[in-house]
């Protein structure tokens, strides 16, 4: 539109037409049991058609990005250093699994669970 010698006003669609363009845009989408279209429609007052677009699309993406925040969320866990060791030589709670006996020095400080 930007080649016109005059600007074109072009309203934006009312709620039928919103529908019908939700409707062109998710024909080829599986779409969620119960899903309706009309209602999207009404909750989207004041969407050009591209906007109506672009929210389908963002949409179709969201599962995607959920999928990759819990991947990178559990990578991070992983490399997180385990609160539930400790060194045996400084035992929780007053226990020590091993250490100096009467003989010598005794087994290496290993880590032990909580």
């Amino acid at each position: 539109l930007r080649r016109l010698p005059r600007r074109v006003f072009v309203p934006l669609p009312g709620r039928e037409d919103r529908a019908q363009i939700l409707s062109l845009v998710l024909r080829d989408e599986a779409l969620e049991a119960g899903f309706e279209v009309d209602v999207l429609a009404a909750r989207t007052e004041g969407y050009s058609g591209s906007d109506l677009r672009a929210l389908c699309v963002r949409a179709a993406h969201e599962p995607i990005r959920e999928l990759i925040r819990e991947e990178e969320l559990e990578a991070a866990r992983a490399q997180e250093p385990s609160d539930a060791l400790v060194p045996a030589s400084r035992p929780a709670r007053g226990v020590a699994e091993e250490g100096p006996t009467e003989e010598g020095l005794g087994d290496p400080p290993r880590l032990r669970p909580v």
